[in-house]
């Protein structure tokens, strides 16, 4: 009777690897989080470039749009593309892909840091923090995997 009741009462024998599944989902969430701040903060970017007067006028002031027209407004989609690009990668090259997106988001934050650009520098910064997060979680697990 008392190994019976012992059996119940003791922790699983895979105890470890629950653990280190919830904390594997838990990291891969915490960086898809800061992955979506980060294209929330692209998209109110843009959408104030085209909503907001930003060039100030004797008649008052005008978005980019209505100073350099409508091309600019694609322009504005190319930052939004960027970011979300990662997050419809489901496959195993998400690293990658989260690596590539914030290096193409500074970059095009530099290129067109005169003009529209230095705003993204702060979601490329969050791509950065996204993409080293899930590269130091990255390690542990494979190590983690191999043990058992």
């Amino acid at each position: 009777m008392d190994d019976e009741i012992r059996q119940w009462w003791s922790p699983p024998v895979n105890q470890q690897s629950v653990v280190e599944a919830y904390r594997e989902r838990m990291s891969d969430t915490r960086v898809h989080q800061v992955h979506v701040v980060a294209l929330v903060v692209t998209l109110l970017i843009s959408g104030a470039y085209l909503l907001v007067p930003t060039y100030a006028t004797s008649s008052g002031g005008q978005t980019v749009v209505a100073v350099n027209g409508w091309w600019v407004g694609l322009l504005l989609v190319v930052p939004l593309a960027i970011v979300s690009w990662p997050l419809l990668d489901r496959g195993g090259r998400r690293a990658m892909s989260r690596w590539s997106s914030a290096l193409l988001l500074t970059a095009f934050a530099l290129v067109t840091g005169f003009t529209i650009g230095a705003p993204y520098l702060l979601p490329a910064a969050l791509l950065l923090v996204a993409a080293l997060r899930g590269h130091r979680e990255q390690p542990a697990r494979g190590r983690s995997s191999s043990a058992s």
